[in-house]
């Protein structure tokens, strides 16, 4: 494939266009002027500008919503009423289903997102069938995405007997990463969950996923019993915090000291813009080798342009970059 007359991202003259030549997926060329193989297909870039494919670091493929009916949401203002709404109409919704992780997989190709790491419910109604949808949806699409999956047990692992059959079940036949959820608040027993999955992911060798939706002592609580377990249990580099918003408030004492320990254990972020809490510490994430991974969920009334300017303002001051190749090769994709 011949690409020309494109513009690099990189460049330092943004009026400058430069002609690609791409071999077995790989750009093997790379010049102001390129003249093109005979039996090259050919595209002209007209002078737009040319990206690598977007990462996106956290998703739901298995159970979007996308151009399905508006449905009232009569939730509880809490995870756990979100939780409990989405099960109850993610029947009548026929989630999870191919033609339901089809349908949100192409519309991030669409918009330029080439890799994904996704949560796919684990649980005891669905058990892994959604691992099986994702698996179906990316072979239909001939793996013009690819999807890093975590199997995630959203309804709790500790409180719900046989899930953790099913994460294990999951880890054995291959998932890239098994996930939690909010150990005090989900299951409350922040021990019980935490060495259950770090007890499966080294056993299997698969990294882990957690969301931490804890505010306050209790999500630095939270943060202190992970590193406890990485340790324990030799899981360096192989973990990633979703969310983790508590970081924002943990003491100016602590914080540093907090994050230089999170760095050393090779821990990741993957979260939002947060929309009515205070920013996470960019800078303090980046200067202690915190990979931090964005990603945009919905928020309400809020729509793709205004989660833009979010995300663009949060970050302005200090922004962290992580590059896709960097990125396929830790615990954000």
């Amino acid at each position: 494939m011949y690409s020309k007359n494109v513009r690099e991202w990189s460049a330092s003259n943004g009026a400058e266009t430069t002609d690609f030549l791409i071999e077995d997926g790989q750009i093997s060329r790379k010049e102001p002027e390129i003249t093109a193989p005979q039996d090259a297909t050919i595209i002209d870039g007209k002078g737009l500008l040319a990206l690598p494919g977007f990462v996106n670091a956290h998703a739901h493929i298995d159970k979007s919503w996308l151009h399905r009916d508006w449905v009232s949401n009569h939730a509880e203002p809490s995870t756990q009423g979100c939780i409990s709404f989405e099960r109850e109409k993610r029947d009548e919704l026929n989630i999870p289903s191919t033609q339901v992780t089809e349908t949100v997989l192409c519309q991030m190709l669409a918009f330029g997102t080439t890799r994904i790491r996704s949560h796919i419910d684990v649980d005891l109604g669905v058990g892994l069938r959604g691992l099986e949808t994702v698996a179906e949806a990316v072979e239909n699409l001939q793996n013009a995405v690819e999807v890093e999956v975590v199997a995630f047990p959203q309804d709790g692992v500790i409180r719900r007997l046989g899930v953790r059959d099913l994460l294990e079940k999951a880890a054995s036949t291959g998932v890239a990463h098994i996930g939690g959820l909010d150990p005090c608040l989900i299951d409350r027993d922040p021990a019980g969950q935490l060495d259950q999955l770090f007890e499966i992911a080294s056993k299997y060798d698969c990294g882990l996923d957690i969301y931490l939706h804890d505010a306050g002592t209790l999500g630095h609580f939270e943060y202190e019993m992970i590193l406890e377990c990485i340790h324990a249990f030799g899981r360096q580099g192989k973990v990633n915090i979703a969310h983790g918003f508590a970081l924002s408030t943990v003491p100016a004492s602590r914080q540093e000291s907090l994050l230089k320990e999170l760095g050393e254990a090779g821990v990741s972020w993957s979260t939002v813009a947060p929309v009515g809490s205070a920013r996470l510490p960019l800078q303090l994430m980046k200067n202690n080798s915190v990979r931090l991974g964005l990603v945009r969920m919905a928020f309400g009334i809020c729509g793709r342009r205004t989660v833009m300017v979010i995300c663009c303002v949060w970050l302005s001051s200090s922004l962290v970059c992580t590059d896709s190749n960097a990125m396929k090769n830790s615990p954000t994709p």
